[in-house]
């Protein structure tokens, strides 16, 4: 990454393109990644997305050549959970069964999650089948483990999936994009504030109120992207982008097309 947080010395977590929709469907999230690939044709070999496992959010794969769906660590645990929730599992061997399938990473135990390959994966499946039966409902839980979640796991959350994209042996949160959602409503609510007597948690706003406050949300981080140009703002160049620091003088001299360049260089 190009850009830092200042404050937490992270990758900073910048806006992207957008989609507006009312209702999640699959078809939406087609056209989306077909209006992507139109404007970069470069985007269609895009090989890993992050998301949770929506079945509309998976049309957005469609577009794209053989990208691998990779789930949400967060997301996929809380599902596991919640079933086990509703089977009444008890506390003790439910417990057992998120550690037979995420690991123990402070006792340095590995999971099913950890396993090293496909065939791998099935071979430890098979252990755990016996196992997850001997638990009351424990065979209910296994058949929906084996349908709802066993595919997307094997496929995007594997060791090697995850070793691929540089995780290492850590795991997909898609925390990033929560806190630009979360960042966004909070514009909203900031819009209604000002511009109404609005207030509280509603955020209902027309569709060309939200297109006008994202793009002004967009607009403040391309600013901030300049400004990190000549050491200022809430972001920094990592060492790795150092040769594109400037002074203020020589950022002075550029065009305000050259400015705005580098603004759309990194969002």
């Amino acid at each position: 990454a190009e850009l830092l947080n200042c404050d937490t010395g992270k990758s900073a977590n910048l806006p992207g393109p957008a989609m507006f929709h009312v209702c999640e469907r699959k078809e939406d999230f087609v056209y989306f990644a077909q209006t992507l690939v139109q404007q970069n044709e470069k985007f269609e070999n895009v090989n890993f997305v992050g998301a949770d496992r929506s079945a509309a959010l998976k049309g957005f794969l469609q577009p794209l050549k053989g990208a691998v769906l990779v789930p949400c660590a967060k997301h996929v645990r809380d599902n596991i959970e919640f079933q086990l929730n509703s089977l009444r599992i008890e506390d003790e061997e439910k417990k057992n069964i998120i550690t037979d399938i995420f690991g123990d990473h402070v006792n340095c135990k590995k999971g099913l999650i950890d396993s090293e390959s496909v065939s791998d994966f099935h071979d430890k499946l098979e252990i755990l089948r016996d196992k997850w039966c001997n638990v009351e409902k424990g065979s209910e839980f296994f058949n929906y483990f084996q349908i709802h979640i066993s595919n997307d796991k094997k496929v995007g959350m594997l060791s090697p999936v995850r070793k691929k994209i540089g995780l290492k042996d850590n795991f997909y949160y898609n925390n990033a994009e929560e806190c630009s959602h979360f960042k966004y409503k909070c514009k909203l609510r900031e819009h209604k504030a000002v511009t109404s007597t609005g207030c509280g948690r509603d955020i209902h706003v027309s569709w060309v109120t939200a297109i006008t406050v994202y793009k002004k949300m967009v607009d403040e981080v391309r600013e901030n992207i300049r400004l990190a140009v000549i050491g200022r703002g809430p972001y920094k160049l990592s060492p790795a982008a150092q040769h594109l620091q400037m002074s203020q003088q020589g950022w002075s001299k550029l065009s305000p097309e050259e400015r705005r360049q580098i603004g759309r260089a990194h969002v």
